[in-house]
């Protein structure tokens, strides 16, 4: 169980994100688009971990000739199974994967549910799930700006994309660093508040972690939220929350780590 299901059921999940857009999606859409797809050899099966609401899922599978989704979350498994999608529902670590089985595989912003201590055995299977001459995709919160600073404020070692970079290293992968960024936009603050609330306390506290704090510690994170979600930007009548983030493609014929900055996609 993570720590957002002790405060808000799969329902309130899903009604946290009907309130919400972002450009986010349709940005790792069309860098997959360009930056994946001309790589791969072939298109046969595609696995997308944690596949949330199916966004991204939904763009890409008619492209691939099987389409597999890892999510444990029932509220969203009516409309993979709709699609035609495999479902699997249950945690990827815990998950029956075969070997050398996807082209491409992707992991868009689900790693901060995953702790320090299964973060090696899900990015081996992560790694394991890849075809030799197919490529892998990391999307996660990286360590710069201003959500970065609230968030190590609250916990210095919190879950980001350092944390699957240091673990690329110690597996000897081959991987591709894209520094980029994600918006996220609501149009009100009460909306705002709460996409707020959800990153915090799901990105910064385990549930053992959360389980641990204090009724005035708790109230302590909650004025550190407000402030955060305060701070928003204004966009046209609505507000805006940016993050920093990187996008990891990785391969098992590389031979080297490479970072890139700004890369050309049209947003």
């Amino acid at each position: 169980m993570s720590t957002l299901q002790e405060l808000f059921d799969d329902h309130d999940y899903k009604e946290i994100w009907s309130g919400v857009s972002s450009n986010n999606s349709h940005f790792l859409i069309e860098f997959i688009r360009q930056e994946v797809l001309p790589r791969l050899e072939s298109r046969k099966t595609f696995i997308d971990i944690g596949a949330g609401p199916g966004v991204i899922t939904e763009a890409l599978a008619p492209g691939f000739g099987e389409t597999v989704v890892v999510e444990p979350n029932s509220e969203f498994r009516k409309s993979y199974l709709a699609n035609g999608f495999q479902v699997i529902p249950t945690e990827f670590q815990v998950s029956a994967i075969p070997e050398e089985a996807f082209d491409f595989a992707l992991c868009s912003h689900v790693l901060y549910h995953v702790s320090r201590d299964d973060l090696p055995i899900f990015i081996e299977k992560f790694l394991a799930s890849i075809k030799q001459d197919g490529i892998g995709m990391f999307a996660m919160l990286a360590p710069r700006g201003r959500s970065h600073d609230c968030y190590a404020a609250l916990n210095p070692d919190y879950p980001n994309s350092q944390r699957v970079i240091d673990q690329l290293r110690d597996s000897c992968a081959a991987f591709e660093i894209f520094e980029t960024s994600a918006s996220y936009f609501t149009e009100t603050f009460e909306q705002m508040h709460r996409l707020c609330r959800f990153f915090i306390w799901e990105d910064c506290f385990t549930p053992e972690s959360f389980r641990s704090l204090s009724a005035r510690e708790r109230d302590s994170v909650e004025e550190m939220i407000l402030d955060y979600a305060r701070g928003a930007l204004t966009h046209g009548s609505g507000l805006e929350l940016k993050h920093a983030q990187d996008v990891i493609l990785v391969s098992k014929n590389g031979t080297q780590e490479r970072r890139r900055r700004d890369p050309a996609i049209t947003r």
